[in-house]
């Protein structure tokens, strides 16, 4: 009874410490697109998002994305920022890109993690423009599953917004994937300054060091 209890609390302290979405079922089966660096590198303004990946709140959010290429692939630099009402603090990832022909990444997942899959990708490009883009995040654990999405822009106030959210979140319904989303507020931003500070998002859990006595 108590390996069961484990078997199924960790997934969740696992899952709960990115303050995503956690649902039964699976990943949607979601069509990601071909990207490269020319049309993916940059800035992009966040307009609305599903949950969150750490960052405090939805005010001021905007990313730096690069795709660089070493000898074992292409790289995906993502810089996640936000203004949490005193400094604009970053959270820095590096993701694995699984399959050249599509915008298919692979976040490090914990090797402590219960997770059965560590080469399957578990982020997504599934839409790019000149203007906007849609990226979905999406790790299986088990029988839960926590997913993430993200539709941005090359400008913090683009025009006819409220259109074009209504079609890119219908984009997303297409493909399967049905979250709530919240409007990031990018008005009154301050400026940026040197109290930006760059905050590798920590993978460790004091509740579950405690529950197993570290």
């Amino acid at each position: 009874m108590h390996l069961l209890i484990i078997l199924i609390i960790i997934p969740i302290l696992f899952l709960s410490q990115f303050r995503c979405d956690l649902r039964f079922g699976k990943c949607a089966k979601v069509h990601p697109i071909f990207v490269e660096q020319s049309t993916l590198g940059g800035i992009w303004y966040e307009q609305k998002r599903a949950d969150t990946l750490g960052e405090p709140g939805k005010f001021c959010n905007f990313v730096t994305m690069s795709l660089e290429y070493d000898s074992a692939g292409y790289l995906l630099h993502v810089n996640n920022t936000a203004y949490n009402g005193q400094k604009y603090r970053s959270t820095i990832l590096t993701a694995t890109q699984t399959d050249e022909s599509t915008g298919s990444f692979r976040f490090e997942v914990p090797k402590w993690a219960p997770v059965s899959d560590n080469s399957s990708p578990n982020n997504f490009v599934l839409y790019l423009d000149d203007n906007f883009s849609i990226c979905y995040s999406c790790q299986q654990v088990g029988v839960i599953k926590t997913e993430l999405a993200w539709i941005s822009s090359r400008q913090r106030f683009p025009d006819d917004r409220d259109y074009h959210m209504h079609r890119l979140e219908k984009e997303l319904h297409k493909q399967g994937v049905n979250l709530k989303f919240d409007d990031v507020n990018q008005k009154a931003c301050p400026a940026r300054g040197p109290d930006q500070i760059p905050q590798p998002r920590s993978r460790k859990l004091n509740l579950l060091k405690s529950l197993m006595g570290l």
